[in-house]
């Protein structure tokens, strides 16, 4: 175990030593009734409508996962819940989750730009994307809705909403409780969650919830640290006031800091691009280039022959060669008050939240052991959110949920990229393409001299300031008992000032010593930035939903629903502004329960059209020639049509089955983008313009099918449960280049992931062990592709295959 782990599980281990006080006070839980009939399927109340329901009585596709579920399933990241959500695909970059869902996805989340699926966390959005893989520790439960959710929840939730609720404290328990679950697994990853709850009467409580993840890294280094190395510390305390069932007041406040790295800021190694014969880079090229495209990289014997193999996309895709592996930070820190008051037959609910977010991450940018390039991407967000509920609590046949909401956002983004020694460009040999233009083949150059000589630099930063208002309101008419309608609106008002600009280099550099923060050589101040501009822009829209639902029998529901959802627009970096993505999806589904509530399933068969829909493209960065900036445009409509199943079957009490399936068609009707700056020819010539026609086409991250499975069954040893378990995700290929949906960079074949799990418990559930086996197949998923300067095609790689042993104890 290396000191950075023993240090931190150090530190873990004294927070268990303050908790066995704690433990040592626990109250013993009342046994089981063993004589108790079996009540069939777990009954889920979520609040995807905003008001408390039972799972199989709302009226759209929504799968909800308790924490519980969660934990037996070895989940505990967001991006990992397309393990159990078929026609869900994260595709990660770095820290950001790029959600993928009934076709949309979330190509760009860079800038101002934001995820297609809106993220809550305790009812609180969270606007970035590097913030929607957090918190994940003390869980009550998930929930996924699919398709649009402008009515209920606003702006970005374009493609659907993520809902994750952590847990309050628990004030049917009195006195003092507590657990500690903790897993040690591959790469010396050591994660701890602790909780102590004190039920001090009953009427108030608190919560304190602690989670530790620390490892050695998943991607080998062979200069310096590895990549993906976990160093987390996550804290969150509650307290709960609920004197009457008219009244119930939480507050939580949260600390999340990361000092690891991810594996990779925008990639974890490079895939082989498509070129013609004599090297120059096409997106329809016949042959694949492997080696590594970067200035600066030339000359670097050990990162062109990994394991034997030429280039960086080789049989290890997960080992690299990085002279520069940057000490990254991330820290969040969220204070949310939710009060629910009765007003007689009304129920008015308030939550507010502020949150302060920061992160610096870096990356060796010449993708080599090389000391030549560095860069860096920082965020600094602040976030005031405000919502009002009004849910009507009377007996009758109309019930109402009425709202507004409020927030405010202050947005600092910089990108800086610094080459700190000089490389021979003249080196790079030349081509032709077939219309007779004369272009450098892209390889990598080496170097002229390892002084820190000030190549080139790069720095473009973003203020951002964000007021929304919204206001919310929906009706649910029952005609008769049997069956109701459906009808709700939502007014959105968002508005944008944007400040963009180049920083100033002003460090000194010395020799052999590149910097490690940006802040040293781009210091930002705007009276003295350059390429300037000052954008403001107001998105103003309405979005509804209606529908119908109809018993059919007991527990058998028939729906239909027509919503609409909307994604703000976007200010660029050079100071042109997008217009808001919408929309309009279609949806007729049944759920049902039968065989004694023993048996479950529920289906779903939606159309969805989305418009303006946003691609990205890149254009020539004034502050450093032959260098770009990424911007996004609306590229046009994208239609979307499939069916979604999933059940569960209880054949006997000890044995469940789950199971999810998805079908998507998924094609751009009228759409277009610019090809990226990294391809110089198309089909052999230069072209004119450099617009592609992608009508037709399957947008990324669509597998047409997808499917995922799992059982456990419970086998009685005398003293608990023994209980084998395994869960199976099935998905037929896509592409996962997130501009070009042809591009073989980023082609991803049909695939199985299966995990498995052996765990033994008591009867109470109180004490577990666990070993587990996850992605038997060790399948290596192209996770996402992008193009990156000088034609590097920048690939994310999934995890490799894990193994482990899990503990947990409740007291």
């Amino acid at each position: 175990m290396s000191r950075r782990n023993f240090r931190n599980s150090t530190a873990s281990i004294a927070i268990l030593t303050a908790l066995l006080p704690v433990m040592a006070l626990a109250q013993e839980a009342p046994a089981p009734d063993d004589g108790a009939p079996s009540e069939g399927l777990t009954e889920i109340v979520v609040t995807a409508n905003k008001r408390a329901q039972n799972l199989q009585d709302v009226s759209a596709s929504v799968q909800a996962l308790t924490g519980e579920d969660l934990a037996k399933a070895g989940i505990n990241d967001v991006s990992r819940l397309e393990q159990m959500a078929p026609g869900l695909v994260f595709a990660k970059g770095g820290n950001d989750a790029k959600i993928a869902l009934r076709g949309a996805n979330s190509n760009s989340t860079f800038g101002d730009n934001s995820s297609i699926v809106g993220v809550f966390v305790d009812g609180v959005y969270k606007p970035r994307a590097s913030q929607q893989t957090r918190a994940f520790f003390d869980v009550e439960r998930v929930e996924v809705l699919r398709g649009p959710q402008g009515t209920l929840y606003g702006r970005n939730t374009l493609g659907g909403a993520i809902n994750l609720y952590t847990k309050a404290p628990d004030l049917s328990i009195p006195g003092i409780s507590g657990g500690i679950d903790s897993r040690f697994s591959r790469f010396n990853q050591f994660r701890n969650e602790m909780f102590a709850n004190a039920g001090i009467s009953d009427s108030f409580g608190v919560r304190v919830a602690v989670m530790t993840d620390n490892s050695d890294g998943w991607v080998k280094n062979l200069e310096g640290r590895n990549l993906g190395i976990a160093d987390t510390f996550s804290v969150r305390g509650s307290a709960r006031y609920k004197p009457s069932s008219d009244l119930d007041v939480i507050l939580r406040v949260s600390s999340i800091s990361e000092k690891g790295n991810p594996a990779g800021m925008f990639a974890i190694n490079g895939a082989c691009r498509t070129v013609q014969p004599n090297g120059l880079t096409d997106p329809f090229g016949p042959e694949f280039d492997c080696q590594n495209p970067r200035r600066g990289s030339g000359g670097t014997v050990d990162f062109d022959m990994l394991d034997g193999q030429p280039g960086m996309s080789n049989k290890d895709r997960r080992t690299v060669s990085r002279d520069f592996v940057n000490n990254d930070s991330l820290r969040e820190t969220n204070a949310t008050l939710d009060v629910t008051a009765g007003l007689g037959t009304m129920q008015l609910r308030s939550i507010s939240s502020y949150t302060e977010y920061t992160s610096l991450l870096g990356n060796d940018a010449d993708y080599s052991s090389n000391p030549n390039a560095r860069e860096w991407v920082e965020e600094n967000n602040k976030s005031y959110t405000q919502e009002l509920q009004l849910i009507s609590q009377w007996d009758g046949p109309l019930s109402m949920t009425v709202g507004g909401y409020a927030s405010y956002d202050e947005l600092f983004f910089s990108y800086s990229s610094l080459r700190h020694t000089q490389d021979n460009l003249a080196a790079r040999p030349t081509a032709t393409s077939t219309n007779g233009v004369t272009l450098p083949v892209l390889t990598g150059t080496p170097l002229l001299s390892l002084d820190n000589v000030i190549n080139s630099m790069s720095n473009t930063t973003q203020m951002i300031n964000s007021r929304y208002l919204g206001a919310f309101g929906e009706l649910t008419f029952a005609v008769m008992p049997e069956w109701r309608v459906i009808g709700g609106v939502r007014y959105n008002n968002e508005r944008k000032h944007a400040k963009n600009g180049n920083a100033v280099y002003v460090g000194d550099l010395t020799p052999n010593s590149p910097p490690t923060d940006p802040r040293e050589v781009f210091p930002f101040d705007w009276s003295t930035a350059t390429a300037k501009s000052d954008v403001r822009a107001t998105f103003e829209n309405v979005t509804w939903r209606a529908g119908t639902e109809y018993d059919v029998a007991d527990d058998v529901m028939a729906y239909f629903t027509a919503s609409t959802g909307f994604l703000s627009g976007a200010m660029n970096q050079n100071g042109t502004v997008t217009q808001p993505q919408k929309s309009r999806s279609f949806e007729l589904g049944l759920k049902s329960r039968f065989w004694d509530r023993r048996a479950e399933l529920n289906i779903a068969l939606f159309k969805a059209r989305y418009s303006d829909l946003a691609t990205t493209f890149q254009v020539a960065n004034p502050a450093n020639p032959g260098s770009f900036i990424t911007m996004s445009s609306n590229g046009g409509v994208l239609n979307a049509k499939g069916v979604e199943v999933t059940g569960a079957l209880l054949p006997v009490d000890s044995w469940k089955i789950s199971f999810g399936a998805a079908l998507l068609d998924a094609k751009y009707g009228k759409f277009g983008m610019n090809l990226p700056g990294g391809f110089q020819v198309l089909n052999g010539a230069v072209p004119a313009s450099r617009f592609i026609d992608l009508s037709g086409y399957r947008p990324p991250y669509t597998p047409k099918f997808s499917f995922t499975f799992g059982t456990s069954y419970d086998i009685d040893v005398g003293f608990g449960y023994l209980t084998p378990q395994a869960q199976m995700r099935y998905s037929s290929s896509y592409f996962a280049h997130g501009g070009l949906p042809f591009d073989l960079s980023g082609y991803q074949p049909s695939f199985t992931q299966t995990d498995v799990r052996l765990a033994l418990s008591d009867y109470e559930s109180r004490y577990g062990l666990e070993f587990f086996v996850e992605n038997i197949e060790d399948e290596m998923l192209n996770q996402r592709t992008q193009t990156g300067g000088d034609g590097l095609q920048q690939a994310n790689w999934g995890m490799p295959r894990n193994y482990g042993v899990r503990t947990r104890i409740t007291f």
